[in-house]
């Protein structure tokens, strides 16, 4: 095992709870809007099929989310609750038919409940998450407005950049670019920036995403995380401004840094802050469609959970929505699905006295000392 792995885990907040948290990010937002559309941008630009979010990634349907519901009320904690994913949710897409009437000049978007509208006519998905939110299996936090940076796409849009231009076609924009527009080659992390004056817009951006969220969940979320992890410590102070109390993250935060080559970075660990945000580190992964190397991912998230424990830390699994989206690839999401009963059936047996809790419960625990 790597020293490294134990070494990272020695900061910050410690617990002898073995405490479990599931962070799944992108809920609600859109990324391949249709099998059909995969296939004719997959066929011009054939680096795209290169991208797992591309050929596995799709707004959640009815089936997605009760085909996980199942599997996460399949297993039992230590106190009788059942495995519990927090949904890190976009609440907002673009209005694609808005944009192209402005000529790419004004931006619009929609809630992502609209979009749901759009595509089946009907919300019976947003009525299937608050079933699971009733059954405790699905907590939603905020993940952001759009999962755009919305100055560098319409720029990209406007300037005629080819591939975001096919997309924007098919009503997508996270694609994988050959066409240089920034560090990244893609337009999703809405939080980065190339001029300072562009972090007063962002604020405006992360009040309306926290307004959005009261109206669609019918609470304010208390935990956030920067869509692609990149954010600025200025970013931070609009978080707590709009009743965030903790930051889920990567051990390293990737800083905006305008006119750098990259990004700067910032070390990252679990910890309480008097006046701070709680920052929540991921410090186990669950991504069998992000995974090409042939390890066995089960017992790899399982090592890392061993590894926390061992060091006294809550297992904080990433597990991004790719895994568990079907209409794309049944066989997929079939595939994550049962690579995740296994995951938990054996969490509960090597670790009997196991507590699944979502973020924000981690975060009041952390912060306030608020027990479950």
């Amino acid at each position: 095992m790597l020293l490294s792995n134990y070494i990272s885990q020695i900061p910050g907040y410690h617990t002898n709870r073995k405490l479990i948290v599931i962070e799944s990010d992108d809920w609600g937002s859109i990324r391949t809007s249709s099998k059909d559309n995969m296939d004719k941008l997959g066929s011009r630009f054939t680096h795209f099929c290169k991208d797992p979010y591309f050929y596995y990634d799709r707004l959640e349907n009815v089936s997605d989310l009760e085909s996980l519901y199942e599997v996460l009320a399949s297993v039992k904690d230590s106190n009788g609750r059942p495995a519990i994913l927090t949904a890190n949710t976009i609440v907002a897409n673009p209005n694609f038919e808005a944009i192209q009437k402005s000529a790419y000049s004004d931006y619009s978007y929609e809630l992502f409940t609209d979009t749901l509208k759009k595509r089946d006519g009907n919300l019976h998905v947003f009525d299937t998450i608050k079933e699971g939110m009733a059954a405790k299996v699905y907590r939603p936090q905020l993940h952001g407005r759009e999962h755009l940076n919305v100055n560098q796409w319409l720029k990209g849009l406007n300037e005629g950049h080819t591939e975001l231009l096919a997309a924007f076609e098919h009503h997508m924009f996270g694609v994988p670019l050959n066409q240089r527009i920034n560090m990244r080659r893609n337009v999703m992390a809405a939080l980065d920036f190339n001029d300072n004056h562009e972090i007063n817009l962002h604020r405006d951006i992360l009040f309306a995403a926290q307004n959005h969220f009261e109206e669609l969940f019918g609470f304010r979320s208390i935990t956030f995380i920067a869509p692609s992890y990149i954010w600025h410590p200025t970013h931070e102070q609009f978080l707590q401004d709009m009743g965030i109390l903790g930051i889920q993250g990567l051990p390293y935060q990737y800083i905006p840094n305008p006119g750098g080559t990259w990004y700067k970075k910032k070390f990252r660990y679990t910890k309480r802050e008097k006046d701070n945000p709680v920052a929540l580190v991921r410090n186990a992964f669950f991504e069998p469609s992000l995974d090409d190397t042939g390890k066995d991912t089960v017992a790899e998230c399982l090592r890392r959970i061993s590894i926390a424990f061992t060091m006294k830390k809550p297992a904080i699994i990433g597990s991004h929505r790719l895994n568990y989206i079907g209409s794309l690839s049944e066989k997929n999401r079939e595939h994550t699905l049962t690579l995740l009963r296994q995951l938990l059936k054996e969490i509960v047996t090597r670790w009997p006295s196991v507590e699944f809790v979502s973020s924000d419960e981690l975060t009041r625990l952390i912060k306030y000392k608020i027990q479950f």
